[in-house]
This record gives structure tokens, C-alpha cells and sequence, in this order.
């Protein structure tokens, strides 16, 4: 991948993966078409100058008073949730431009096909054909079996595997240099919680390498990722990666690894050491 080239990322946009995205985007001066499900707009304007999420919570609460509204609590979380990602989005697109590539946000579902070619028809209009794709979405809804609802096992489930089916069928007709999507340990060996995670993520593994012997032409890799110092690591799974004595991977370590490949900079040698 290198300049100019176009390359769409699902769930590029927060997190783990923007971090890569960055950096990649320091080494390569590709074009990025960012995918997420959270609409981007404009924070209220009472919310400026507050950073944290217990001042936004209290900015928000008492805006909506003033308007003569109670939000719930769940709906307070949510608007705070919108406020906080629309900023990390931004940032994350400033990011990419500083850092030498171009960047674009398009808040579509991954599963949704008939949104997503829309989507990509614009870009090629405007940037060209994808030259890679990168499938990074996820979600988590830790629960035993025993607890897990169907809605929340096809929810983490269909955002990785349904997703992927929907990016493939939709740059089926684009000149693919790469193929890569970020799957995880747990689907080698298993987590607990995370039966819909670690299955989903093996499925990944699995069309990718179908993939590899379908598209010779294409460098298709799958990335096992161990837990990263952010992302969908929250505090409680930290904790629990912790006392099993598992290390978290700092996000600068593991966007060069991805990018360079170096093994002294790698993810996979920093869960070693």
C-alpha cells in the first residue's frame, strides 16, 4: 500500500485500530475511508471546554433541564457515549492528515450491503478503485452461555462474520492488494465469556486463509491479537488479564509491529517478554 491508495477500514476510527491506522498512514500516505456505526455531528455547544465524562454527564444533565427535560440515566450515558467518540473520531482524522494521508469518516453498519455499496461507490467516484481492505469491528458481550441472549451472541457474532461476508461481496469488483482482518488469541484459545468472540474471530482466520489460496495476487493476513492497552480492554478485563498474567500490549508497540513488522517492536514480542 502506498500513496494515494485507497484503503477502507471498518471500526477504524476509535480505538486500537486508529492507532494502527495512524501510523500506517505515516509509513504508506494511503487514503483511508474510516467505517463506524456512530453518526458524526456537531457536540452541543454546552459541552465545550469539558473533557471528562463525569463533568459531561453533568453539563448534559443540566442542559436538558434548563429545556425542560429528564433523561433517564442509560439516556444521559448515551449522549455523553456520542460525544465522547464523535471527538476520538476527529481526532483520529486530524491524526491521519498530520501524520501524511488522507482520511474520510462514513457512518455506515458493516452488515448493512446495501449501505456499504453506496458508501464505496462514492469513494471510488472520488479517491478510485480499494486497494485494501482492513476488517477490524468488533464488539463484546461477555456472559457464560448459561446467560448469553441470542440477540447478544448475534451481535458480537454478526459484526465480525457477517461484516466480513458484507466488505467482500461489496469490493468484489476492486483490485485488492491486501486483505487483512484482525481477529484475536481467544479464537486459538478460547476466553472465557467470549464463546461468540472466539468463534467469530475463528471464522475470520478461516476465510482469510481461503481467501489467501482464492486471491494469490493478494497479501491476506489475520492478525491473532492478545488484549491491547485500550479499545474494548476495559478496566474489569484488564484486571482479569492481570491476575492470569497476561500483559497488555501498549498501543505505540503494537501499531509499528503491524505496520513494520519489526520483532523488536512487535505485539507478539511484547506478550513474550
Amino acid at each position: 500500500i502506498g500513496t494515494g491508495d485507497v484503503v477502507v477500514v471498518s471500526g477504524g476510527a476509535r480505538g486500537v485500530t486508529a492507532a494502527c491506522v495512524e501510523e500506517w498512514a505515516r509509513q504508506s500516505g494511503a487514503r483511508f475511508v474510516l467505517l463506524g456505526r456512530t453518526p458524526l455531528s456537531e457536540e452541543p455547544a454546552c459541552c465545550a471546554g469539558v473533557a471528562d465524562e463525569a463533568g459531561l454527564k453533568k453539563t448534559l444533565l443540566t442542559e436538558a433541564r434548563s429545556q425542560g427535560r429528564s433523561p433517564s440515566p442509560s439516556e444521559l450515558g448515551a449522549e455523553v457515549h456520542d460525544v465522547l467518540s464523535n471527538r476520538e473520531i476527529r481526532r483520529t482524522l486530524a491524526a491521519i492528515g498530520a501524520a501524511g494521508g488522507e482520511a474520510r469518516y462514513e457512518a455506515v453498519s458493516v452488515g448493512d450491503a446495501g449501505a456499504l455499496n453506496e458508501v464505496l461507490s462514492c469513494v471510488r467516484s472520488e479517491w478510485g478503485p480499494v486497494a485494501g481492505l482492513v476488517h477490524a469491528a468488533g464488539v463484546l458481550a461477555d456472559r457464560s452461555i448459561a446467560q448469553k441472549t441470542d440477540e447478544q451472541f448475534d451481535r458480537v457474532f454478526d459484526t465480525k462474520v457477517e461484516g466480513l461476508r458484507a466488505l467482500l461481496a461489496a469490493t468484489a469488483g476492486d483490485p485488492l492488494k491486501l486483505l487483512c482482518v484482525f481477529s484475536s488469541v481467544s479464537a486459538r484459545c478460547g476466553n472465557n465469556g467470549q464463546a461468540d468472540y472466539s468463534m467469530a474471530n475463528e471464522v475470520l482466520a478461516k476465510v482469510a486463509w481461503a481467501e489467501s489460496r482464492r486471491r494469490p495476487e493478494t497479501l491476506v493476513k489475520s492478525f491473532g491479537w492478545g488484549p491491547w492497552e485500550g479499545g474494548m480492554v476495559t478496566p474489569a478485563l484488564k484486571e482479569r488479564f492481570a491476575a492470569l498474567g497476561v500483559p497488555m500490549i501498549p498501543l505505540a508497540v503494537g501499531a509499528l509491529g503491524i505496520v513494520y513488522g519489526d520483532i523488536g517492536t512487535s505485539p507478539l514480542y511484547a506478550l513474550k517478554e
